[in-house]
């Protein structure tokens, strides 16, 4: 069922917010591979993809589960204005990750998301559902994905002397999408390179192009390459093509991620090309500077209004919770492996772009499976008690195959499997 549509008051988000804020002072509950984890971003934003006011209060909480099979999360983004009521976007959802059969791994996802706030033409509420089908080849691979979207517009909100106002009831009640791409590591770096298709249609109602960069144009045969329905009702299709590349990397407290974009393809009007980055600074295990910058495509099929846009705030989280998830399709892999001395105890390390879930098992954990902790960024610890020398070591990244540590020996197993080799200090 869709999201029910209301207006979120200030002080209803500052309850929600000073609730996700309690929460966040619990450190993170980890049972096995499995972790919850928190965030509360705060921050002022600002930006013609905000609309016209000149900045905005901005407050991003987040909540995650995460298992080596399963994820599911919820996030929210609230603007607020000295001339706007408070509100934003909100979305649950969860995503199941198959074990992998060979190197191929399929991917299955579904949740609930409502757009509204600023930088849209029309508040909508949606169910999604998408599926991936991926590919790993060494520190790669490539993906194939789906995605498909059923929403309903709510009643406008915005002033009829607004011309986006009359723009929104172009939006349709059926998109979907298709979209291939690649990944690869390179060190403790995470590219990515995809293209989308997103083809929309579907409202029995008025359906014409919005140019990307002018959301009240299609307003009738007089609007920038607009196309109105027949009178007999029936709904042109519409379509457009993304090819965007991602870079993701981190060392020590900062994480910097980048995009850039470009419309290959349209039937909305003009092409466009956009770019945009994220730096975060870790000022400690729950509390990190972030900067966004940059800008955005619109997305005409659901509404949104492309832009510059700048925001800087704080973060707060139940754990060093900094990068951005991957885009689905692609998966995590490990970038480095470690062992150093704490005392009469042992710290193993593992450093993986990205990653939601680490394991290790090894002959000093009878081999059986244990959790390693999110210790910072991309990092992963476990303490362990381990008498010096060689000893065997398997790790496993976000529930895919059992392989030996980046950088170890391999030797075979007495089942005829690879393991690594590794020497404790």
């Amino acid at each position: 069922m869709p999201l029910r549509t209301h207006y979120l008051q200030p002080a209803k988000a500052a309850l929600i917010s000073a609730a996700l804020l309690a929460g966040i002072a619990v450190p993170s509950h980890s049972v096995g591979a499995q972790s919850v984890s928190s965030s509360l971003d705060v921050g002022i934003a600002s930006g013609s993809a905000f609309g016209a006011s000149p900045s905005a209060l901005l407050l991003q909480p987040a909540l995650r589960w995460d298992h080596p099979n399963t994820s599911v999360s919820a996030q929210a983004s609230w603007l607020a204005s000295p001339t706007a009521h408070m509100d934003g976007d909100a979305s649950i959802g969860g995503r199941y990750y198959s074990p992998a059969f060979g190197d191929f791994r399929f991917e299955l996802g579904a949740g609930a998301q409502r757009t509204a706030g600023p930088d849209v033409t029309r508040s909508s509420n949606a169910l999604e559902g998408n599926a991936n089908l991926s590919y790993a080849f060494g520190a790669g691979g490539m993906w194939l994905g789906t995605v498909q979207r059923a929403s309903a517009v709510a009643a406008s909100r915005i002033p009829s002397a607004d011309p986006r106002s009359a723009a929104s009831d172009a939006l349709p009640g059926h998109v979907q999408a298709f979209n291939a791409g690649t990944w690869r590591r390179l060190g403790a770096a995470m590219l990515t390179a995809s293209i989308t298709t997103t083809v929309s249609g579907g409202n029995d109602n008025s359906f014409n192009s919005i140019d990307p960069n002018n959301p009240a144009s299609g307003l009738g045969n007089g609007g920038a390459g607009g196309d109105t329905i027949s009178r007999s009702g029936s709904v042109p299709a519409r379509h457009y093509s993304d090819l965007e590349s991602t870079v993701y990397w981190s060392r020590g407290p900062l994480a910097l991620d980048g995009l850039i974009g470009t419309r290959v393809s349209t039937s909305y009007g003009q092409r466009s090309t956009w770019a945009h980055a994220q730096a975060s600074w870790a000022l400690g295990e729950q509390l990190a500077l972030v900067a966004v910058g940059g800008s955005r495509a619109s997305e005409p099929a659901i509404g949104r209004v492309g832009g510059t846009f700048f925001s800087f705030g704080v973060r707060l989280a139940s754990v060093p919770w900094l990068a951005r998830a991957l885009h689905p399709g692609a998966r995590s892999t490990a970038s480095s492996f470690g062992v150093r001395a704490a005392g009469s105890t042992r710290i193993i390390y593992v450093h993986a772009p990205a990653a939601r879930t680490i394991e290790l098992m090894a002959d000093f954990t009878d081999w059986q499976p244990v959790a390693m902790r999110h210790a910072s960024n991309d990092e992963w610890q476990i303490a362990m008690p381990i008498v010096s020398g060689a000893h065997r070591v398997n790790i496993r990244v976000d529930g895919g195959e059992w392989t030996a540590p980046p950088g170890a020996s391999t030797v075979q197993d007495e089942f005829n499997g690879v393991v690594g080799l590794v020497v404790v200090p």
